[in-house]
């Protein structure tokens, strides 16, 4: 018998049962097309793309799955956002657990690239996008230099372009990378990217 703690939250259900639920930590299901087209989108968000209506998440719901993460599928490089969402709801914001919970990398080659291929488009999307963002750190740095050396109050940062945003929120930790490795040995790859 568990010893109930004196300070526990009692929640008089009546005659109800109460079952766990289970949680599917990834899937595309539920979206009207699971891949884009361009093999970079970071700015794509599930959001826009979740049917409710979808026969998946009756299906999901009547399994005992509470909750799932919906997120972009794995032939597109940097395949977009993805977000936590309850199998019920007749709207995606009634869904909605939580939005922004990742961002989808896929290792797998699409179309006729080679392992070794795709994985020099990802490096060299990232490298890209790291000189854009160091580029814009010393810019940045020297008119605040500049503006302190005439005694005057440095202009506001300039926004990031929206399509580059996430990507920007991805690199800095704000959200979490979704790696799809379709080897044992692509997980070495993924730590490294």
């Amino acid at each position: 018998k568990i010893k109930i703690p004196w300070n526990a939250k009692v929640i008089d259900a009546g005659d109800a049962v109460v079952m766990p639920g289970m949680i599917e930590a990834h899937t595309y299901r539920g979206l009207d097309v699971a891949n884009e087209g361009m093999p970079t989108v970071p700015y794509v968000h599930v959001r826009d793309s979740i049917n409710p209506a979808a026969p998946y998440f009756e299906s999901s719901l009547r399994d005992g799955i509470v909750a799932m993460l919906v997120i972009p599928g794995n032939r597109t490089m940097v395949g977009g956002q993805g977000m936590v969402v309850k199998p019920h709801g007749v709207t995606v914001e009634a869904m909605t657990v939580k939005d922004r919970a990742g961002m989808k990398v896929s290792l797998a080659p699409s179309g006729r690239t080679s392992r070794m291929s795709h994985m020099q488009k990802l490096r060299r999307y990232f490298t890209a996008f790291e000189d854009e963002r160091a580029a814009r750190r010393d810019a940045r740095q020297a008119e605040v230099e500049t503006a302190t050396a005439k005694g005057e109050k440095p202009e506001a940062e300039k926004p990031w372009d929206k399509k580059k945003k996430p990507l920007l929120d991805l690199v800095e930790g704000r959200v979490k990378a979704f790696i799809y490795c379709p080897h044992a040995s692509d997980v070495f790859k993924a730590i490294e990217l």
